[in-house]
């Protein structure tokens, strides 16, 4: 049994295209709920004028007060009781033979609780190439020794491994707790709790980036383009995981990064904002990391002239 759970939030323009690819799912047995979190638009509207035109498709609409996208991912764990569950956003396309090869792998090892699969970024706005979500550095993150993947997971995280290229077991998020609802973040401290509770690829989990689960709009209003406020959402998440010994390095980390993305956007203030915001401890550390990155950003750019 495959349980999908679409949260969705004012996304009358995209909800229709997501569920006509979740609708050709080929499995004996499977539900798609969407969540509406208080959508001010027309997507509920849109859903139920879908279910009422598609009778036979197992799609039923959940409607509730705004809360945020954890509160609608709790929500659909809940309500999800076997089997496997799969969370996809509402502007986001599903691909369903995608989705069957990670079943597929799953049941053939009743060891293996979660699978990432793979996927591609998609720019409908301006046309630009499809480009695969991961690349080496999440390959090698993955296939790394457990043993390394902590330190790994707070000062070098392969941003972004996404919930919605991952089919999860229902017992697996129930057994971690699902999602903290005082954390704003959704993706990463699943996966840091996954992954300390889960750790060895190929034996409590897969990662398959060659199986296509999802594609990933690309669009003006992904929260990431809002640098502070994702900034802040990415420091609240460490606070709240990154054992003691880690935390100054981890949110310095976080600083140094974010500070040179806010300047290459020439956002001075959005740049000190997030530098003074810590602390003296990852202040330094941040200023470390900063060095670090523009280093190795001078480093391939003297090899790629090299060639």
């Amino acid at each position: 049994m495959l349980t999908v759970i679409v949260p969705a939030y004012n996304h009358e323009d995209f909800i229709i295209e997501c569920l006509e690819s979740l609708i050709k799912i080929k499995l004996p047995a499977f539900k798609v709920i969407v969540i509406d979190d208080g959508s001010v638009d027309s997507t509920a509207e849109k859903v139920s004028r879908f279910i009422e035109v598609h009778p036979w498709v197992p799609v039923e609409l959940v409607t509730k007060k705004n809360a945020g996208l954890v509160s609608s991912l709790n929500l659909g764990l809940e309500m999800s009781a076997e089997g496997y569950i799969y969370f996809v956003a509402s502007d986001d396309i599903p691909c369903p033979e995608g989705l069957v090869s990670c079943i597929e792998a799953l049941d053939s090892d009743l060891s293996l609780n979660f699978c990432v699969g793979g996927g591609v970024n998609f720019f409908e706005e301006d046309g630009r190439p499809e480009t695969p979500i991961y690349g080496a550095a999440q390959n090698n993150f993955f296939k790394m020794k457990s043993s390394d993947r902590e330190a790994e997971m707070f000062l070098r995280y392969p941003s972004p491994i996404l919930l919605q290229s991952t089919i999860f077991r229902v017992t697996a998020l129930k057994t971690i707790g699902g999602w903290d609802s005082k954390l704003t973040l959704d993706d990463f401290p699943t996966f840091v709790k996954l992954l300390s509770m889960y750790p060895e690829c190929d034996q409590d989990f897969l990662f398959k980036p060659e199986i296509n689960v999802v594609r990933y709009r690309q669009h003006g209003s992904n929260s990431y383009k809002n640098m502070l406020r994702h900034f802040k959402i990415v420091r609240q998440s460490l606070i709240a995981l990154a054992p003691a010994y880690l935390k100054p390095r981890a949110l310095g980390t976080a600083v140094g990064f974010y500070t040179l993305v806010a300047l290459k956007r020439l956002d001075i203030r959005t740049a000190l904002s997030i530098l003074f915001s810590s602390g003296a401890k990852a202040f330094g550390y941040g200023l470390m990391a900063m060095a670090s990155l523009i280093c190795a950003k001078a480093k391939h750019c003297i090899v790629r002239e090299g060639k």
